[in-house]
């Protein structure tokens, strides 16, 4: 009865928010096709933010007419921890996380009690929420979590009787604190140079790289941060230096905007073929997004390919448009008077 009642309400929840579910499936798919590349180890840490959002390119452009292609969006997270954990370190990842689920559950058979009851139900809520969110990229995940199994560990056999003797029970937590605190209050201190660095980039440009340069060497593995710099110095006309902080950015993080800033350099380097490749590439990530393609008319037009042109301009005129705004409005206004003012001077 409980098995059937569990799936009456999957199957209610599904058609409730069908758009959301569809979504969800598509991340999940093409998380399987990643993780079927990397089996065993994985892609690495980092290795979602760094390889999806191609591998949904290459699922559409395998799959042009799929009914998935109005859901896609700029993916950050598989929404599914589990999942995470495969694409990251494999099969092998999967099997450690596992025996460490086991070594829990087995704690708790040991030693139920009120305090075993309430951690272990902590978990079993934080491993249910994994399933369908991501609850570890949030400090509180992982503080609770740390928390629940270090108090495990001390209710576990042979531990208990040793929990309150004075190495156990003081040089374990001073050494914990003083490492937490430590690395937050550099962590807490890079940031906050960085934020008031990008504050004043829009105001001291002359001071800009300087100021990033210095950031540099304590956030170089931060993605965030190198887009923010590449960003900075695009704005600045620094296009040279902009390409090379975004290509080690790239190697963290590729995703929708990264990679637009990217065909934005080309551009403005005046590449027009690696520019119309990035841009190819972003109308495949997200086939339901406009702007990918009428930055590829507009380089059409700026080198006279009237044909491709206007092919692109019918391509934007009859797409479909998932959410209605000033912008996509713009942009087919564009393409519509673009072939009248072509037929008008045919005619």
């Amino acid at each position: 009865m409980a098995c059937t009642f569990f799936l009456v309400i999957v199957v209610i929840l599904y058609f409730l928010k069908r758009d959301s579910a569809d979504g969800r499936l598509l991340i999940w798919m093409v998380s399987l096709r990643l993780i079927s590349k990397f089996l065993l180890f994985g892609g690495g840490t980092g290795a979602f933010g760094a390889m999806y959002m191609p591998e949904q390119a290459s699922y559409f452009r395998l799959h042009p007419g799929s009914r998935f292609a109005m859901l896609a969006d700029n993916v950050g997270h598989p929404l599914n921890e589990y999942l995470s954990i495969v694409v990251q370190w494999g099969l092998i990842g999967l099997v450690l996380f596992s025996l460490l689920i086991y070594l829990i559950i087995k704690a708790w058979l040991k030693n139920r009690s009120k305090e075993t009851d309430t951690l272990f139900l902590i978990l079993l809520s934080l491993a249910s929420f994994s399933c369908f969110s991501y609850p570890l990229s949030y400090p509180f995940g992982w503080v609770m979590l740390v928390f629940c199994i270090s108090c495990s560990a001390i209710y576990a056999p042979g531990v208990t009787k040793k929990r309150n003797s004075f190495p156990f029970k003081y040089a374990f937590y001073v050494i914990l604190s003083l490492f937490l605190f430590g690395s937050t209050y550099f962590f807490l201190l890079n940031y906050k140079q960085w934020f008031k660095v990008s504050s004043l980039s829009f105001s001291n440009t002359e001071r800009l790289d300087t100021d990033y340069s210095c950031l540099y060497p304590k956030l170089k593995r931060d993605p965030t941060f190198l887009y923010n710099y590449a960003t900075s110095l695009h704005r600045e006309r620094a296009y040279e230096k902009a390409e090379e902080i975004l290509q080690e950015c790239l190697s963290y993080l590729t995703d929708y905007n990264t990679l637009f800033l990217l065909g934005s350099i080309y551009m403005a380097k005046g590449e027009d073929g690696k520019a119309k490749e990035t841009y190819k590439e972003l109308a495949e990530m997200c086939p339901n997004r406009f702007l990918p393609l009428y930055e590829m008319f507009l380089l059409a037009a700026r080198n006279n390919q009237e044909e491709e042109a206007r092919s692109l301009c019918e391509t934007i005129l009859g797409k479909e448009i998932k959410i209605y705004s000033d912008k996509v409005l713009f942009i087919k206004t564009r393409c519509y008077n673009y072939l009248r003012e072509k037929s008008l001077l045919i005619y």
